[in-house]
């Protein structure tokens, strides 16, 4: 407690001493408290910060929201709760505060308190399209957040993590999906959505609401993940060719070359889909909607490098009515795994090449797989998915099964 009260002290003093006109960001300074002595003491002096009585501080929304996403991102819903709800105060006419509070309760479980900030988000702006869908939602969203995972990230971005070996040094599943790598990549609060790993094996790349996050194999082990900053999340590194394709934040396909020890500019290959995997001869299989809006699997095929035409594969595969998307195609191109939302169950489906070109009708995996997008590990021994918010992985093994 005396070192809060010295902190608190020191960037008070610092403030009216140093520059008295001068203004500082309120949510930087919490930054600075949470670095120097912790989450707890930061949260403990903004406590005490009022807008009528601090008029040193600068109260910035958009800084407010980004810290709250982060502090999810690493699995610290319930300290994002109390961080969001002194914001409230400060904000309290923000559409995007009292959102980003609903979801965070909704993270924890808190079903009475996600409704009143959503419905507080909605009185602030009626138009909060956000807003409007996840309370749509909240029975789904709530179903998963009871099942997810409660381990929170205790690394900073990039640290070492000291673990060594291929898939991030954990032990491999067998015929039963597993949870992967939690406390690393399945954290609590967050939404962790898609894998995929270069061909060498030493990138791990994962998809959160946040954006796309790495893993690097260093000498030393496994690094923490790190905020790429691409502007998507639903990724695919193909193992022939190295390329990353993701879709994300704005419409379609895109890709990205390697560029020595990074990544070039990306650039959109089809404006209609979403998630892609590729087969060795470049067929880019992907979801396809239709002028109504209906999700269909298709692909496209290769035409000298461009992706002109969208063929929506047969009744085998898609159902009439439902959501069938996000394909996960062999680099032959004999099966493909997908997520559909039909009576038989929601969640993951397959379906094999036939010797004529058609394809078998899809079988549901089973109430194990009630998840989505999925991809294979480049050497073709792995199948990960997203399950309740996390990611889980699963022998390819299983695949087998059901070819026989």
């Amino acid at each position: 407690m005396k070192r809060l009260i010295l902190i608190t002290a020191v960037v008070t003093l610092a403030l009216t001493t140093a520059h008295p006109q001068e203004r500082v960001s309120a949510a930087k300074s919490f930054l600075d408290i949470k670095r120097q002595s912790g989450t707890e003491a930061a949260l403990k002096w903004l406590a005490d910060i009022q807008t009528d009585k601090d008029p040193q501080y600068v109260f910035d929304e958009r800084e407010f929201l980004d810290i709250a996403k982060t502090m999810r991102s690493y699995g610290y819903v319930e300290e994002a709760i109390r961080f969001l709800t002194k914001a409230t105060e400060f904000f309290p006419d923000s559409s995007p505060v009292w959102e980003s509070l609903g979801y965070a309760q909704v993270r924890a479980g808190n079903e009475e308190e996600a409704v009143a900030g959503y419905e507080r988000a909605l009185s602030a702006n009626p138009k909060n399209a956000g807003a409007q869908e996840q309370l749509k939602m909240i029975d789904v969203l709530l179903a998963d957040a009871r099942r997810e995972t409660r381990e929170k990230l205790e690394f900073d971005p990039g640290e070492n993590t000291g673990l060594k070996g291929p898939y991030l040094g954990q032990k491999p599943p067998g015929l039963k999906p597993e949870l992967f790598a939690p406390g690393i990549v399945s954290v609590f609060g967050s939404n962790e959505n898609t894998v995929t790993i270069s061909p060498d094996g030493r990138e791990l790349y994962f998809g959160k609401e946040s954006g796309i996050w790495v893993c690097r194999l260093t000498e030393d082990g496994w690094t923490a993940p790190e905020n790429t900053g691409f502007p998507g999340y639903e990724m695919w590194i193909s193992p022939k060719t190295g390329r990353m394709y993701y879709s994300g934040y704005e419409p379609g396909i895109w890709v990205m070359e390697r560029s020595g020890t990074g990544w070039g500019e990306p650039r959109r290959l089809v404006a209609n889909g979403m998630f892609s995997t590729l087969t060795d001869d470049e067929t880019l299989y992907t979801t396809v909607f239709s002028d109504k809006g209906k999700a269909n699997v298709g692909r496209y095929v290769n035409k000298d490098g461009a992706y002109p035409v969208a063929e929506v594969l047969g009744p085998g595969i898609n159902s009439p009515r439902g959501f069938d998307a996000h394909p996960n195609v062999a680099r032959d191109g004999s099966f493909l795994i997908f997520d559909s939302n039909r009576p038989e169950g929601t969640g993951l489906y397959i379906s094999f090449k036939n010797s004529d070109g058609s394809w078998s009708r899809a079988r549901y995996l089973g109430d194990e797989f009630k998840g989505s997008v999925s991809t294979l590990s480049p050497d073709g021994r792995y199948v990960f998915f997203m399950k309740y918010r996390d990611i889980y992985w699963v022998s390819a093994r299983v695949i087998d099964e059901f070819r026989s």
